[in-house]
């Protein structure tokens, strides 16, 4: 039946009905205009009365085949077979309205007295507190916002609290996860406790992306809350089973719900369609539903302000709808019908319907009210004592329907003259007139047109489903509401084509339309659409997404940043116990797409601290792969100690964390060195120096801290770099975190099986700092004697004591020899302390007990038969065996040097002195020079040339005793100088000792 064909009747009669309906309001304007605060107003009273007042001017007015079943309002509802009591039908009781005045005081935004006001109903709007109630978890910490802000931010790039809270709320799911995971055994709800968990994690994600003012971020909002909705419904719900077989067992399930309600003829028509919103409704039903309910929450977000304020209206006395159609209009209706269809399509009828009554154009206000169907409110009446029942709904629903599905007809062939074009998009979307809304320019966008399909679609489903119902019962007998059959049947042939639509047709229709706005061409709504389809289509678009951004086609960072949270939901979802198989592919996904989002946060200096949580769901060795890179920069203790509890907070394999900063301490200490002098710390040098600090902050890492302590004492003493050496440590082991100080504490603190192990890093740690104690005291030594004076001359030697007399003569001498003897002392021993400290601290590197650098397990090798099959242990032990060959044969010339060039020096100082002094004997000035020497002791006096070369002939035991292992560290052309040095101060020793006697 065309458009024309089923409209000659019903249309030509209601709108004769309205023609007469508004000059009644006309005629009523004077009487009323005095009764509202406005000049100009009227009053047509409560819902109930308007309701009644357009039933006793339609009730004569329709078809006779309509109502020939039907008697006025006196109908007798004893004889339905409900097995309800008697009623008395009355008007619903409304609550006391509040004055325009009083009103207008009301916050628009939150609009809470209108909640106040509405009727509760299933098929509503969830509310705004549902999506802004916080996500309570005591995990969400960051670090302090010194450390957060104090990074520079790239222009152009997306806002730091973007990342923030998409951050957070990680960080609280993650943990929350935990958590839930540990008590998982023990708590019987587990799987409610799972639910919650996640939908608090969606919801957060949603939050974060609606405080954002744009229009992308809005967009993804809007998915997380269709997500977090879904899950709330069930897994199934969230990976909708989109294949073929499943489809057809949802439509033979879908038929057979029909008719279990069609049987329902004891109930009311509203009790009937209640059953579509129980949990024992089809999956197909309950999602469709709730699709419906979350496009009506995503246009409550966005609201305009003001839409539910009631308007000052003035009547039109000449214009175009008044006088073509007889309809009264105001100045205001524009306006209001924009704010209408903004609240319709955020579910809010009932706001809808009072704006109109509020703004004093009740007749507008109708539209709104044929929606419910027929249905009872039991009530208490307190004066009879009794329960009574009363009439809720609209008893002629299907007329109804099929007059806003002509109506919205007319209006898209512009057969009818229309206020504005949101006008015609109400009665389409009221009317389930898919055809017109779409054409509609107001409700031109992908998620408008979305919206009226479903709704035209869930619409139509409850449509065929009180058909069916009222088919049953006028088979029984008259009940009221079944009298519309041919409105019935007409209009479930205007809506046959997309009966039982499934969502994949829907989101094609749409794709279909001409119009551009309608198009789902950003990622987000693209995601949501493949969502709304199905399993199979997520998978599809999941893998296409991917290989758009590594390939850079897909450069955006906030649908990366999104993309990556949903893969991680997604991997935590697939491991759900209902889902055997998974999700497939979501793993790979997963880590291939984090790889991506850690080189955005790698690319920003102030997104360092979340570099380890997202780094923490790869793989181990995707994991130690990329985790390392990312750290390298971050030079600060306090972001270094942040990392370091990160790393042990989020890494759950036993010392992961511990190998992730050994292979950052390592690559740093590998870049190698600077080509500059080897005497002068480099930039590099104090890089490396600076990277054993990350191993300070846990005391499981302490011994870690030594083990590449040693490391760089070795790379720097290789290259020769002792005054990096020394000044690492200074600045480095001996600060003021006293580094070296909880490393050894640290090392005693070991079992007995890895003692061995932590021993010999203490004690090759001691060696090289006995090394560098040794160095400093040989160059200390190097300066006192070449500083210091054999022959020194005094202050008085310009008095020749020969020029006086006799008596002063004495005296003037006795003088200078006392002053002489003084500044000798003096020099000799200076210089003999620096001389002690040099040859002790080179003993002590060559009697190093076991070997200087020898471990327990290399004390016996050398660098030719050494057999080490571990790469590090094999590195180190070369590099101990290189600075043995390095530094031994030095350490012996200079221990060599230091007892000869010594024992010169005394022998210089005591014939000087012997000389001056005119002493009978080297022994008689020794004790002139050494008070604390005797002749007769055994000992000798370190003033003595012989003590030093005597010590420099016991070096010989040293050098060949296999308790020190010197020899195998020296090339033949070292020992032939050690012999050749040797035999040297053997002959100064006799010459010395022959000077003795």
């Amino acid at each position: 039946m065309s458009l024309q064909d089923d409209s000659d009747v019903d249309m030509a009669d209601l709108e004769d009905i309205a023609t007469r309906a508004a000059a009644k309001v006309r005629a009523s304007l004077q009487s009323f205009s005095s009764s509202r605060h406005y000049p100009g107003t009227f009053d047509f009273g409560g819902i109930e009365e308007q309701r009644e007042w357009l039933r006793s001017e339609t009730e004569s007015d329709f078809p006779e085949e309509q109502v020939e079943d039907m008697e006025d309002d006196n109908y007798d509802y004893d004889d339905e077979p409900t097995g309800l009591p008697t009623l008395t039908r009355t008007a619903t009781p409304q609550p006391k309205r509040q004055s325009n005045l009083e009103r207008s005081n009301t916050p628009v935004m939150s609009n809470q007295s209108k909640k106040q006001r509405r009727t509760p109903s299933s098929a509503s709007s969830t509310t705004s507190s549902e999506f802004y109630s916080p996500m309570s978890s005591p995990y969400s910490t960051t670090p302090s916002s010194r450390l957060i802000t104090q990074r520079s931010i790239p222009s152009g790039a997306s806002s730091h609290i973007d990342y923030l809270r998409f951050y957070e709320a990680t960080l609280a799911f993650v943990n929350a996860k935990r958590l839930q995971s540990e008590r998982q055994s023990q708590q019987l709800h587990a799987e409610n406790e799972k639910c919650r968990m996640e939908v608090d994690f969606l919801q957060a994600l949603q939050r974060t992306c609606w405080e954002n003012a744009s229009a992308a971020h809005r967009k993804q909002g809007n998915f997380w809350l269709l997500l977090s909705m879904l899950r709330k419904l069930g897994i199934d719900f969230l990976l909708w089973n989109d294949a073929s077989d499943a489809k057809r067992r949802r439509q033979i399930e879908l038929e057979a719900f029909k008719e279990e309600l069609a049987d329902k003829v004891s109930e009311h028509p509203k009790a009937v369609l209640s059953h579509m919103s129980s949990n024992a409704a089809p999956g197909f039903i309950r999602r469709h539903a709730l699709i419906i309910r979350w496009l009506e929450a995503c246009f409550h977000h966005v609201l305009p302000s003001g839409v539910t304020r009631p308007r000052q209206v003035r009547y039109l006395e000449d214009s175009l709808i008044l006088k073509k159609q007889g309809l009264p209009e105001t100045d205001k209706d524009a306006e209001l019908f924009e704010c209408s269809l903004a609240l319709l399509l955020a579910g809010r009828n009932p706001d809808a319907q009072m704006l109109w009554k509020d703004s004093n154009v009740p007749w507008r206000a109708i539209v709104f009210t044929g929606e419910e169907p027929l249905g009872y409110q039991q009530v208490t009446n307190p004066g009879a004592q009794r329960v009574e029942y009363h009439v809720t709904g609209n008893d002629r629903r299907p007329l109804w329907r099929r007059f806003q599905w002509i109506k919205a007809a007319k209006m898209a062939e512009k057969q009818i003259s229309v206020c504005c074009e949101e006008q015609g998009a109400i009665h389409a979307v009221l009317g389930c007139n898919l055809q017109a809304a779409l054409q509609n320019p107001t409700l031109r966008s992908w998620e408008k047109g979305l919206y009226v399909t479903f709704r035209s679609v869930f619409g139509r489903l409850e449509d065929e489903i009180l058909h069916r119902y009222n088919n049953h019962r006028r088979a029984k007998g008259p009940y009221p509401g079944t009298q519309f059959e041919t409105s019935e049947i007409e209009h479930l042939a205007a809506t046959s084509d997309y009966s039982n639509w499934e969502e994949g047709q829907i989101i094609d229709m749409l794709k279909s339309t001409p119009y551009p706005q309608m198009q789902c061409d950003d990622p987000a709504s693209q995601m949501t659409a493949k969502f709304l389809i199905g399993e199979s289509a997520v998978i599809d678009f999941l893998h296409e997404c991917i290989t758009k951004i590594e390939q850079g086609l897909l450069s955006d960072e906030s649908f990366t940043r999104f993309f990556v949270h949903l893969l991680m939901y997604l991997d935590v979802l697939s491991t759900d116990a209902t889902l055997a198989d998974g999700i497939p592919g979501v793993y790979d996904i997963k880590n291939r797409a984090l790889q991506s989002y850690l080189r955005i946060l790698a690319a920003r200096d102030d997104l360092w601290y979340m570099r380890v949580l997202y780094a923490s769901m790869l793989p181990t060795e995707s994991i130690l792969d990329c985790l390392p890179p990312l750290l390298l920069p971050i030079t600060s203790p306090d972001e270094r100690r942040t990392v370091v509890e990160q790393l042990h907070d989020h890494l759950l394999v036993p010392d992961l964390d511990t190998e992730i900063i050994r292979i950052v301490v390592d690559s740093i200490l590998n870049d190698g060195f600077d080509d500059i002098d080897p005497d002068t710390p480099t930039q590099s040098d104090l890089q490396m120096m600076d990277c054993i600090k990350w191993l300070s902050f846990s005391k499981k890492h302490l011994h870690h801290a030594l083990e590449f302590t040693n490391t760089l004492f070795r790379q720097f003493l290789l290259a020769g770099k002792m005054a990096s050496a020394e000044l690492f440590v200074e600045n480095t082991l001996r600060d003021d975190e006293e580094l070296e100080k909880k490393m050894l504490d640290r090392i005693s603190h070991f079992d007995d099986d890895v003692s061995n192990e932590m021993e010999d890093l203490k004690t090759e740690y001691a060696a090289y700092l006995l090394y560098l104690k040794a160095d400093f005291d040989y160059k200390a030594w190097i300066e006192a004697i070449a500083t210091s004076d054999a022959c020194p001359s005094v202050v008085d030697d310009q008095v020749d004591p020969s020029k006086l007399d006799s008596i002063s003569a004495p005296i003037a001498r006795q003088m200078q020899e006392r002053e002489l003897i003084q500044e000798k002392r003096a020099i000799s021993q200076r210089l003999k302390v620096r001389a002690h400290a040099a040859r002790e601290s080179l003993a002590a590197v060559l009697a190093f007990p076991g070997g200087w650098l020898l471990m327990r397990d290399d004390a016996k090798t050398n660098e030719a038969t050494s057999l080490v099959v571990d790469n590090d242990e094999s590195r180190r032990h070369t590099e101990r065996i290189q600075l043995r060959s390095k530094i031994l044969p030095k350490l012996v010339l200079n221990y060599y040097q230091v007892c000869s060039d010594t024992a010169a020096w005394m022998s210089r100082s005591l014939n000087d002195a012997v000389e001056r002094l005119n002493a009978t004997s080297h022994v008689n000035m020794l004790m002139t020079l050494d008070e604390s020497y005797h002749a007769t002791d055994n000992g000798d006096s370190a003033l003595a040339p012989w003590y030093w070369t005597a010590h420099a002939m016991d070096l010989a035991d040293t050098i060949v005793s296999e308790a020190y292992d010197i020899q195998p560290a020296c090339t033949a052309v070292s020992l032939k100088e050690f012999a050749d040095v040797a035999a040297e101060i053997v002959v100064n020793h006799l010459m010395y000792e022959s000077s003795r006697k």
